[in-house]
């Protein structure tokens, strides 16, 4: 619109045009046209500037700003000298393409659309409102009459992309979202990970909680929940169970919170869950590890101490006996040991499987370890059948085992204790039974012994004895004696035994039956053993040096000194250090050591056998004899056991076994020594009979080294 127009404008329908426009206004070129509504517009002119919405005027042609009002610059931050020195696309940047478009972008003019203007500060602000235009002196006005919507798309976007990450999160998660309206029926249910894949979001819609077929929870907690919800409380780690679509039962944990519209009225509950099967499946694994034995799938140690604990407690609030019994397989290491462990767990599984066979579902059977198992037997009224059970337990044992290609036979040692009358806690009552198991084991095995108050003082003087023992070699308690072993040719000394003794300070002299086992059985007998080894070669030495050229000691060697590999190696040189000849030792092992031997034993005594040091059976004939082995080693003596030699007597059968291992000796070429010889008719029965030498009290006793040079020196006179 031109200042200086020749043509005067209708100023009264241009105010009508204004006021159709929606609160435009234009500047007045012409003041003195105008004096009659000079008043009128100055009012206009005050309601338009206190207007919070922008109005900005502008040609069309090339977009210059002719009028703006006091909405458009505080919302610009322009004064409007500023914005009428201004064009629109310097606000607007896509002006002149919008109008080049004709507006057709920005939708039917006069309606409403969005525009990006910017402020001045640089900041770009969304303006929503109405484009129109207008004639005016022959000039095309664009009118744009708008507001800032800026905060309030900026809060839209900022909801929008809360929502989104909302949805992408439970859409993620293992969570899902839930909500539930008054009657606490779902309206929604959304997200959930893997959920599901196992339940319908939709399922439960229209449904309460209690309608959908949970596992477990009865009537009352259902009622219990009932009344939480009804008094608008919020809950926390509701854990329920529900069968999935897959036939799998699935755990669910929810919470929930009530929701309250804006007077206060209570809406329903909303909140979330989640499926924690997966970590209860885990949960009961972990459990499962650590109280059941995997093998046999039987309580172990630990869950085995629960159940004892709790039976224990049944019994002191008023219940009758608890009975336990203290399993072990015989033989078990040696089927370990010829098939292998794959056989060995076969074996155990079978026999887990037996004993629990004989017993009551009600009753426990534990697996302790290795091949040690326990029964625990409660709520009997008649305590006597338990010898019925234990009796059903030895004969399922004793039974054949096939182990893949081969079978074997084994059977059990069982011990029997009973509380509260054998003992008043866990750990004495398992004492009980462990020790009544080794009376059985010790008596023969295959049979069964109860607890009893005399064994327990027997094994509490064995624990005292293993402890002495323990100390005795340090304290010099321990002694070397030797048995003279005659030449039954001349009556000749030619060979000795070397015999441990323990002069204990208390008991005094304490029997090699009693303690050599202990010392077994505490690996003691290593450290032992080596110190007679070295006593003995030490001894010989002189006496080889100052009375007897070829004076044989022969030295015991236990099958438990063959498991220490090195101990053999540590024997052949000590007898280089001292000098001595292999031959000035004979080492006597049992058959047992024979017939249980591997590859490292025949190594062993192939290496004696190698430095010249002689290998003697000891008491031959008491264990399973074998022609076999006799063979397969280098032997050079067999030592025949006393318990033949002691009822040897013309004619009877231990006269006829003796020449018979005699005459089987030397056809091998092996030397024969008869052990515990104490009469002159038993020595001129072996004489006759051809045995080549013998020991025995008819000779000497075992004395103490300094006696027994003694008995070199002075020649033994037995044969006068």
């Amino acid at each position: 619109m031109s200042r200086h127009s020749d043509t005067e404008p209708d100023w009264d329908k241009m105010r009508d045009q204004v006021i159709g426009l929606g609160k435009l206004s234009l500047r007045k070129n012409h003041y003195a046209l105008l004096r009659d509504h000079v008043y009128e517009l100055e009012r206009f002119r005050e309601l338009l500037d206190c207007c919070e919405e922008l109005i900005l005027i502008a040609r069309k042609d090339d977009g210059r700003i002719v009028d703006a009002n006091g909405g458009a610059c505080r919302a610009l931050a322009y004064t409007r000298e500023e914005l009428l020195s201004m064009t629109l696309d310097m606000l607007w940047s896509e002006y002149t393409q919008a109008k080049n478009l004709g507006f057709a972008n920005l939708n039917t003019l006069g309606q409403d659309a969005e525009v990006a203007f910017r402020h001045k500060d640089g900041q770009r602000l969304i303006l929503e409102g109405s484009l129109s235009q207008q004639m005016a002196d022959g000039l095309v006005l664009v009118a744009v009459v708008a507001r800032d919507v800026t905060e309030r798309k900026k809060a839209d976007a900022d909801l929008r992309d809360s929502e989104s990450r909302f949805r992408s999160l439970t859409q993620m998660g293992a969570d899902w979202y839930w909500e539930q309206d008054a009657e606490f029926r779902f309206t929604n249910q959304t997200g959930g990970g893997r959920y599901f894949e196992y339940f319908s979001p939709s399922d439960p819609i229209g449904k309460t909680r209690w309608e959908m077929g949970y596992w477990g929870p009865a009537e009352d907690f259902w009622e219990t929940h009932r009344q939480m919800l009804e008094r608008h409380e919020p809950y926390r780690g509701l854990e329920l169970r529900r069968l999935g679509i897959d036939g799998e039962v699935r755990t669910v944990i929810v919470s929930g919170e009530p929701v309250f519209d804006e007077s206060g009225q209570f809406t329903g509950y909303r909140g979330v869950g989640t499926d924690i099967t997966q970590s209860k499946q885990a949960e009961a694994l972990i459990w499962r590890q650590a109280n059941f034995d995997p093998l046999t799938d039987l309580p172990n140690r630990r869950m085995f101490h629960d159940r004892l604990l709790q039976e224990i407690k049944k019994v002191n609030r008023g219940g009758n006996h608890l009975v336990l019994l203290f399993i072990d397989l015989d033989h078990f290491k040696e089927v370990n040991d010829a098939f292998g462990h794959a056989a060995g767990d076969l074996l155990l599984t079978e026999a887990a499987a037996r004993i629990a066979g004989c017993v009551r579902e009600v009753d426990t059977v534990a697996r302790l370890g290795g091949d040690e198992f326990t029964v625990l037997i409660s709520g009997l009224n008649d305590i006597n059948c338990i010898e019925r059970i234990v009796q059903d337990i030895l004969s399922q044992l004793a039974k054949p085992f096939c182990l893949s290609n081969e079978v074997v036979l084994i059977s059990g040692s069982i011990g029997i204790t009973f509380y509260p009358r054998d003992a008043q806690d866990v750990d004495e009552l398992l004492r009980n039974a462990d020790q009544a198991m080794y009376v059985a084991k010790n008596e023969g095995r295959n049979r069964f012994s109860y607890f009893t108050p005399a064994l327990q003082e027997q094994v509490q003087k064995r624990i005292r004895l293993i402890n002495d023992l323990r100390g005795a070699l340090a304290g010099g308690q321990m002694r070397v004696y030797f048995q003279a072993i005659v030449d039954l040719s001349n009556g000749q000394i030619y060979k000795a035994e070397a015999l441990l003794r323990w002069l204990h300070p208390l008991r005094g002299m304490v029997s090699p039956a009693e303690f050599i086992p202990l010392a077994e059985e505490t690996r003691l007998i290593i450290e032992i053993g080596d110190w007679v080894f070295n006593e003995s070669a030490a001894w010989v030495k002189r006496w080889r040096t100052h009375f007897m050229a070829h004076l044989q000691v022969s030295v015991n060697q236990s099958p438990v000194q063959f498991a220490k590999n090195n101990s053999n190696d540590q024997w052949l040189a000590y007898l280089h250090d001292q000098g001595l000849p292999g031959e000035a030792i004979v080492i006597e092992i049992t058959e047992s050591l024979l017939l249980d031997s591997d590859a490292e034993v025949k190594a062993s005594l192939l290496k004696f056998r190698g430095q010249g040091v002689q290998i003697a059976i000891d008491d031959f004939g008491t264990g399973y004899s074998s022609l076999s082995y006799l063979k397969k080693f280098s032997i050079d003596y067999l030592k025949i056991d006393q318990s033949f030699i002691r009822n040897l007597a013309p004619g009877s059968s231990d006269m006829a076994l003796t020449e018979a291992i005699i005459v089987m000796a030397h056809k091998l070429g092996l030397k024969v020594i008869a052990e515990g010889v104490e009469t002159i008719e038993q020595r001129d029965l072996l004489i006759g009979a051809g045995c080549d030498f013998a020991q025995g009290y008819l000779f000497s006793k075992p004395v103490p080294p300094e006696e027994f040079e003694l008995l070199i020196q002075a020649g033994l006179k037995s044969y006068d």
